[in-house]
């Protein structure tokens, strides 16, 4: 009897809480968020049915592979927070910068407008 007492008030107490007015703006942000991730993916894909395999599953899952362009980037994880640029010998060479998102890729480089190699932002 005691134990079943002690399981009632614990379910009691963990159904008691509701998310705060702060708690549930940051979901719904959240959840619009990974819904606009989600349709800008899909109308890339949608939008470039030519792509090959590997390119595809990797925007569809918000991530990046070596020789994707910048626009396949973008359809992927959505637009830099910084940009800067380095001239070299064999031509432009971009660096982007991820402030959000995937922390494993916070800094990719571009030659000439392909995804070459990328760091962690961390």
């Amino acid at each position: 009897m005691k134990r079943i007492v002690m399981v009632m008030l614990t379910v009691l107490a963990l159904g008691c809480h509701s998310p705060s007015k702060k708690e549930r703006a940051q979901l719904t942000t959240e959840q619009q968020l990974k819904k606009e991730q989600t349709t800008r993916r899909q109308q890339y894909l949608d939008d470039h049915p030519d792509l090959s395999p590997v390119v595809k599953n990797a925007i569809a899952h918000g991530d990046v592979v070596p020789g994707m362009t910048e626009s396949d980037v973008r359809a992927s994880l959505g637009e830099p927070d910084q940009i800067g640029t380095t001239e070299t010998e064999h031509g432009a060479r971009e660096q982007w910068y991820y402030k959000t998102g995937s922390p494993a890729k916070g800094h990719l480089y571009f030659d000439d407008g392909i995804l070459n190699s990328w760091q962690s932002g961390h």
